[in-house]
């Protein structure tokens, strides 16, 4: 649920309730770790909204002086992003994180029941369009099946996306990416673990 108060008051000033599947679907409990805020600079309808994921990978936009579902965001301000899920259909996905934004994208971290399977979930970063909810790119971070995965919301740095990876429980050598927000490339990688030729390598065993 999304509550607005005043600020002045702290009196309600309008609530959202997604209407969602109220189970612990891909996590040990029910858990949601906030919303995203969005504004075009116009006036008008939906043109300040906010964002909230759910346990059923679902993605809602409301609007942010009303608490309206935004019409032109997915269906009826309601965006099922499970839709893209097409790697790894162990783990469905679910929006436990506000997406990230930047300028009119937002992009996307989610979480999925990644203890539970000897194979690891999808590694990708989601980019979608902030008003309509259409993919704008998908871009593989890592390959799951080496246990990579990519469980969370990127930051923005400057102009860079910027972005880690999970995968630590499988002997992954971890890193540190940075992808253009535009079209979602990657510009750099720097990777946390050593390699057996740079220095500190002696510390760290070293599987590929």
């Amino acid at each position: 649920r999304i509550l607005a108060l005043d600020p002045a008051t702290g009196e309600e000033r309008w609530s959202y309730e997604p209407e969602t599947v109220l189970e612990a679907l891909t996590q040990p409990a029910l858990k949601n770790r906030g919303v995203a805020y969005w504004q075009s600079g116009s006036q008008g309808v939906c043109e300040k909204r906010v964002y909230i994921g759910t346990m059923n990978a679902t993605l809602h936009a409301v609007d942010a002086d009303t608490g309206q579902p935004c019409a032109d965001f997915g269906e009826s301000g309601v965006l099922d992003v499970n839709q893209w899920n097409t790697v790894n259909d162990n783990f469905p996905f679910s929006l436990l994180q506000p997406p990230t934004v930047v300028g009119d994208t937002l992009l996307l971290g989610w979480a999925g029941k990644d203890w539970a399977y000897a194979v690891a979930p999808p590694g990708n970063l989601m980019a979608i369009d902030a008003r309509t909810g259409n993919l704008v790119w998908n871009t593989e971070v890592a390959d799951y099946r080496s246990g990579y995965s990519k469980t969370a919301a990127p930051l923005i740095v400057k102009d860079k996306v910027v972005t880690g990876i999970a995968g630590g429980e499988y002997g992954i050598r971890g890193f540190i990416d940075a992808y253009d927000p535009e079209t979602g490339e990657r510009d750099w990688r720097f990777y946390t673990i050593p390699s057996p030729d740079e220095p500190g390598g002696d510390t760290w065993p070293f599987t590929g």
